[in-house]
């Protein structure tokens, strides 16, 4: 992990929403709990990741510090001597060329319309509320709009 602390629980919130994810929309993404494992090679990154395991554990992830026998278990063949391992065993990954088409898939048929390939200027905001985006290709009223980054999208919804 080694997150910035205020992130945790944002972090802890989309687990949650996406271990959940393929019943919700009907579709496979890929999202698998496999746990996560930062190895820590030497003495600095283990006490590293030691002065932010209470961080962790008072948002209530489910991590541990482990020394480098107790890394070994968890990696099954592994030969390299590490100091040790942070380990999250109920983290998980999804597989991206899977869920982005199947995300959005479910959000056309729950009536969002996807731009590609097209920039967002602007947001139209009023009281605190979405009113719409300044595209480069022109403005477009909506209530509700995500912004993607990588392959250039933006997601909606009314």
């Amino acid at each position: 992990m080694g997150r910035d602390p205020r992130e945790l629980p944002l972090a802890m919130k989309s687990l949650e929403l996406w271990k959940g994810i393929n019943a919700r929309i009907g579709r496979e993404t890929g999202f698998r709990t496999r746990g996560t494992f930062y190895i820590c090679p030497d003495e600095a990154s283990y006490k590293k990741r030691q002065a932010w395991l209470p961080h962790a554990r008072s948002a209530g992830l489910d991590c541990s510090l482990l020394d480098g026998e107790a890394a070994k278990a968890v990696l099954p063949g592994a030969t390299a001597n590490w100091r040790g391992g942070l380990h999250t065993p109920g983290d998980g990954v999804a597989e991206p060329q899977m869920a982005a088409p199947a995300i959005a898939e479910a959000a056309r048929q729950r009536g969002a319309t996807i731009m590609t390939n097209c920039a967002v200027r602007a947001l139209d905001t009023r009281g605190g509320k979405i009113l719409g985006v300044e595209t480069e290709r022109g403005p477009i009223s909506c209530g509700a709009v995500v912004v993607a980054g990588g392959d250039p999208g933006i997601l909606i919804g009314q």
